[in-house]
Formats: structure tokens, C-alpha cells, sequence
């Protein structure tokens, strides 16, 4: 099990990180109980960047979005992240996912879905064609493995 943690605060080289955000994996044991696994920061944390705002988890693998952290994109353009649990709750970072014709406040990872080798990944301020802007978009990724 994940939980998405946005909102945390926390202190990163020194800096107070406001919304930097987390993410909690979670071992469900054999009488029911969940016991903490993983606590996951982002890998490149920023102020406001919001990891963890949506959390999907399916067999080994885990997504976690950081619909307000930077990319190449622009500024606060959004990031998902790809890692690879293993059944004792280790987890290893497989790829940084960014919106392939974003800009900056797109919010790109909103929302995520993840089913089998698909990834979707929702962009609510992603401006269309025609000067429709934040007219909202998604993404579909298909994984190889």
C-alpha cells in the first residue's frame, strides 16, 4: 500500500522545503496490520513541488507525482516518477517521466493511472491547439517491461 503525503514540509540541505511532499510504502503483514516499508522523497525536491500528490502502486511497480516540480519543461511543469518494488519493500527509482510537448504550469501528474505496461497521466493546465489554454490533456505511456 502507498500514501501520498504532498503537503510535508521538510528540511533538505539545510533549506525548509514547504510542500516538498512524500510518499510512504506500506507492507500489508499476514494479520491484517500495515507495517512502514519505505519512506520516498523526491529526487530532486523543490519548494511547493508537491511529490507524492498522486500515488498508484500495482504488482512491483510504484508512481508517484510531483505535479509542481520543474522539469525541462518549465517551471513547475510536473514530473512522475517510475520505481521498482521488491517484496520486502525496497525501492529503486527506474525513470522520470515529463509531459513530451509540455510548458511550465502544466500540472502534469495531476492524476495518474497505472494498469499492466500503461501508464496515464493526466496534465490539467496543458494548453491545446487554438489558443485554448488550460484546456487539460493526458498522456499515455506504454512501459516495455
Amino acid at each position: 500500500m502507498v500514501v501520498g503525503a504532498y503537503g510535508n514540509h521538510r528540511t533538505t540541505s539545510g533549506n525548509y522545503l514547504y510542500e516538498q511532499g512524500a510518499a510512504y510504502l506500506y507492507l500489508i503483514q499476514s494479520d491484517g496490520t500495515a507495517q512502514l516499508a519505505a519512506s520516498i522523497f523526491s529526487p530532486n525536491p523543490r519548494e511547493y513541488g508537491q511529490f507524492g500528490y498522486s500515488v498508484a502502486i500495482e504488482g512491483d511497480r510504484l508512481l508517484i507525482s510531483a505535479p509542481k516540480e520543474d522539469s525541462d519543461n518549465g517551471s513547475q511543469s510536473g514530473v512522475v516518477y517510475v520505481y521498482k518494488v521488491t517484496s520486502d519493500g525496497k525501492v529503486t527509482l527506474q525513470e522520470r517521466l515529463t509531459h513530451p510537448t509540455g510548458k511550465a504550469s502544466d500540472g502534469f501528474g495531476r492524476s495518474i493511472g497505472l494498469a499492466g505496461q500503461n501508464i496515464l497521466v493526466g496534465a490539467p493546465g496543458y494548453d491545446l491547439s487554438n489558443e485554448r489554454w488550460n484546456g487539460g490533456g493526458a498522456v499515455l505511456f506504454r512501459s516495455s517491461q
